[in-house]
């Protein structure tokens, strides 16, 4: 496991009352010249910032794009100003008068109520003298980025330089390449325990993460404090380019698009999540998937139960560069995906219609049945029946395969989500055999 740490910024926080100096992690430090105006900013290395004023009327900061540097001694006099601003509540009929506090891309509006003692503090303000307290401001959120690659897989690489392009990027990248017997369930885990930013932010090791993603992860958290985590979407360019893998990205595309708001579930392909939350449920379950499965849908049915707010946004976006054969497509959708999706929702007695599960999916599985059975037995009215059923019924995934890929691939797209049904459809009898062999051998167990 490695850790990278990018940038060399800090982020604002609250100025104590008569502080002339404070101490940073990165060895920042800020000075107004003749009236000794001193205050320094301290915080996370690459923390972006912003501020604005809340309906209350205090400052707060903001995820932004910008880096606020550390600035020496020698230069404080370009890189830091006070501007101030009078704003006469008589004349305008305002409520309030503000002075600004600008640091590099930073600024601190200061609202202070009008009266004789504003009057007071906004020329203390103004003439550079620090004996007066800001109002608090909101903590910034940091992110830890976690990626498990114990198969070392090629696609890292490129899975990176993603990370490292993005803007309002995380405080740590963790990779976690070894043990190598470890499935992603149990290199999350490990990774999460070793981060130490507010939010867990996972990708995998076959995403390139799209330049806004951090922005919108911080906006998220920073705009509803309620939210406990929020997982995006694949983007609708896959790179692979063969019909099997541009079908299975641009469906996973599809369905998150059809499913934004709040969710039950989690995605751990590019989903992030309060550290403290993830660690209070226990975090990924590595004991029931020690290899590759339905590890993140399970912790968010964990987290929803425990009352956590999750948000699926496919504005959150990310570029998949798997390549999926039909028979990996096939072997995921049943073994690692429908059985273990179904096991988990008799064992938790669960009626969910998230994602996969919505009444338009169960629909398009009874319709390819149906089609199905019309070929096997030869009755081409049943066939014709079936299919002009699927076709309408998924029209909107086949104009996106049209859209994006062309008739070759739209064509290709109708036998090929038969194919994905047709599998869910096959997960049920082993899913409901699997379950009652496993409550026989509790039973038996107990008895």
């Amino acid at each position: 496991m490695w850790r990278l740490r990018p940038g060399a910024g800090c982020a604002a926080v609250p100025f104590a009352r008569g502080t002339r100096r404070a101490g940073t992690s990165c060895g920042a430090r800020a000075s107004l010249g003749a009236r000794g105006f001193s205050r320094a900013v301290r915080g996370g290395v690459g923390t972006r910032g912003r501020s604005g004023t809340g309906a209350g009327g205090a400052a707060e900061t903001r995820g932004s794009s910008r880096t606020v540097r550390g600035l020496d001694s020698t230069e404080t006099s370009s890189g830091l100003s006070l501007m101030k601003r009078w704003i006469n509540s008589s004349r305008s009929g305002l409520s309030s008068v503000r002075c600004d506090l600008r640091l590099d891309s930073v600024r601190f509006a200061i609202p202070l109520t009008p009266g004789r003692e504003s009057n007071s503090v906004f020329r203390k303000c103004a003439s550079g003298i620090a004996d007066f307290e800001l109002p608090r401001l909101a903590r910034v959120v940091s992110l830890s980025v976690v990626i498990p690659a114990t198969d070392r897989p090629p696609t890292l690489a490129r899975a990176l330089a993603a990370v490292a392009r993005a803007t309002a990027g995380p405080e740590e990248v963790i990779v976690v390449d070894e043990p190598f017997e470890a499935g992603p369930a149990a290199a999350r885990n490990l990774g999460s325990h070793r981060a130490g930013g507010d939010i867990l932010v996972f990708i995998d090791a076959d995403v390139e993460v799209h330049h806004d993603a951090f922005s919108r992860i911080r906006a998220a958290f920073d705009h509803d404090a309620k939210l406990d985590a929020v997982f995006g979407s694949y983007d609708d360019d896959p790179d692979a380019g063969t019909l099997v893998s541009d079908f299975r990205n641009l469906l996973h595309h599809h369905v998150h698009h059809q499913n934004a708001g709040v969710a039950t579930t989690f995605w751990a392909g590019l989903g992030a999540v309060r550290r403290d939350v993830f660690l209070r449920v226990g975090g990924f379950d590595e004991q029931k998937f020690p290899l590759s499965s339905i590890e993140d849908v399970e912790l968010g049915i964990r987290l929803h139960r425990e009352g956590s707010r999750i948000v699926l946004d496919p504005a959150i976006q990310g570029r998949h560069l798997k390549r999926w054969t039909l028979a990996g497509m096939a072997e995921t959708d049943l073994l690692r995906r429908g059985v273990p999706w179904l096991r988990l929702l008799l064992e938790d007695r669960s009626h969910s219609t998230a994602l996969n599960l919505g009444w338009r999916h169960r629909a398009g599985t009874a319709g390819s049945v149906a089609l199905a059975a019309g070929l096997a037995r030869r009755k081409f009215r049943l066939v014709a029946g079936a299919l002009g059923f699927l076709v309408i019924l998924d029209r909107p995934l086949y104009e996106l395969l049209f859209r994006r890929r062309g008739g070759r691939q739209a064509a290709a797209g109708v036998p090929l989500h038969v194919v994905h049904r047709l599998t869910a459809a096959a997960a049920v009898p082993l899913a409901l055999i699997a379950h009652a062999l496993a409550g026989w051998k509790r039973r038996r167990g107990r008895g």
